[in-house]
């Protein structure tokens, strides 16, 4: 049963509207008739299994049978801060790390990046892509995607986060079941530099702020290798993969 979305301002006691592109690709695409059932999800963690009252090309209206909070969602909350790659490999980036289960991702920019901005047409794809991943592995949670900002600026909200990891080349701690902490935790920060490597003094900063720098292995990773392979690490580990 395919997914659709709904904001939470859809939504009416147990009726929802699907507008736009949502009801086109309901009613319209894959030619869905009253009386059928639906699932919509709100992208805050609700999972509607849902019963067609109207569809239309531009809106539709359901009717909630059930629902469930956070199916399929991580019980850690990820955030994944990456420093952003060249053309269009953040896009992968972002539909990988969303189908895998992140909480957030925020775009960041460090000493040695390429990449120092992006305009309000990128970031608005990166949402509509983010909220595309999710329909197709069946999310009930649309990650956010944070305005871009420095590394120094993120330092300022490490605090916030109960553990924290990033990769570094030349970390002398390696990835086993001794890095992670005994009992699941509620926020983790994942922080994956450029493919110039962060800095030394980025990395001191980070550990300042309790953060663990790993290493990811002798093969140089690009950007969005090394974010999926530790992402998937830390997920793995507390059984969230």
């Amino acid at each position: 049963m395919p997914n659709f979305y709904s904001p939470p301002e859809n939504r009416q006691g147990e009726i929802i509207w699907l507008r736009g592109s949502e009801a086109h690709h309901m009613c319209r695409v894959l030619r869905k008739r009253p009386g059928e059932k639906v699932v919509v999800v709100d992208g805050e963690g609700n999972e509607f299994t849902c019963v067609i009252d109207r569809c239309e090309a531009r809106k539709a209206e359901v009717k909630v049978l059930s629902v469930r909070r956070k199916p399929k969602e991580p019980v850690s909350r990820v955030t994944l801060a990456v420093a952003i790659p060249k053309g269009e490999r953040m896009d992968r980036l972002i539909e990988k790390a969303t189908e895998l289960g992140v909480y957030r991702i925020i775009p960041i920019i460090c000493e040695r990046s390429n990449v120092k901005g992006v305009g309000k047409q990128k970031s608005a794809r990166w949402k509509r892509i983010a909220l595309s991943a999710i329909k197709q592995c069946e999310r009930s949670l649309l990650p956010r995607i944070e305005e871009t900002r420095t590394l120094v600026q993120l330092e300022k909200d490490l605090k916030s986060y109960q553990w924290g990891v990033a990769g570094w080349e030349l970390s002398k701690r390696r990835v086993t079941q001794n890095l992670f902490p005994r009992e699941p935790v509620g926020d983790v920060i994942v922080i994956v530099g450029p493919e110039g490597g962060l800095t030394e003094q980025e990395v001191k900063r980070l550990g300042h702020s309790g953060v663990l720098d790993v290493w990811l292995g002798e093969r140089k990773l690009r950007v969005e290798t090394a974010a999926i392979v530790l992402v998937s690490l830390v997920l793995n580990y507390y059984g969230d993969l």
